[in-house]
């Protein structure tokens, strides 16, 4: 059995038998007790300012991608915002209108929408199809676009034209260009944003 060896001093010294490896590990250092905790980062803000491509000899991508929510909070204080994205898919498209169920609640702010036909789209007409918020907020999305499959929309909320927060749930309503349809698949994302309450104190 090997040994892990922490180093002494103001710290703890100990030998602990493991299974890990034949031979000795010895963890190098100042003692754990002892070791101060870093206040000082300006080392760190000036590498960002200076040299954000390269911070502590790894350089990170042109992009930060997150997969999940976004939370910010000021300071200490407990409150904060989340930017979100509520998703759907429509499965095979048929019928009249399809809605895709987003479920956007009350009082939460619509940033934008992103659809992509994923399954090209055939209607009883040219094969296009329009988009258009529902329930809580009506507002046009996209006319007469393209059936193909990877056919991508993005647009954003226009808050010049409604409220952009919800006051009831708001979702996406699919309709062909005329006729009904008569297959295709379609995926969305809504973007929204909210507020956490402040935790009890």
């Amino acid at each position: 059995m090997a040994n892990l060896v922490f180093p002494g001093g103001a710290g703890i010294t100990t030998v602990v038998n493991t299974d890990l490896e034949s031979d000795d590990m010895t963890f190098l250092g100042t003692s754990i007790a002892g070791a101060a905790q870093q206040t000082d980062y300006s080392d760190i803000k000036a590498g960002i300012i200076g040299n954000p491509g390269a911070l502590g000899g790894v350089t990170p991508a042109a992009n930060i991608k997150v997969k999940g929510t976004i939370s910010l909070q000021q300071s200490d204080y407990t409150g904060r915002i989340i930017t979100d994205g509520y998703d759907a898919d429509s499965g095979v498209l048929s019928g009249a209108s399809v809605v895709l169920d987003f479920g956007v609640n009350s009082d939460e702010i619509i940033l934008a929408v992103q659809l992509q036909v994923i399954v090209a789209v055939t209607t009883g007409g040219a094969n296009l199809w329009n988009a258009a918020y529902s329930g809580g907020i009506t507002q046009n999305i996209v006319t007469g676009a393209a059936a193909s499959k990877n056919t991508n929309i993005a647009v954003f909320f226009d808050a010049n034209a409604n409220t952009a927060i919800a006051p009831s749930e708001v979702n996406v309503t699919l309709t062909p260009d005329s006729g009904t349809f008569t297959g295709g698949q379609i995926l969305g994302i809504v973007w929204y944003q909210y507020m956490a309450d402040f935790t009890n104190v």
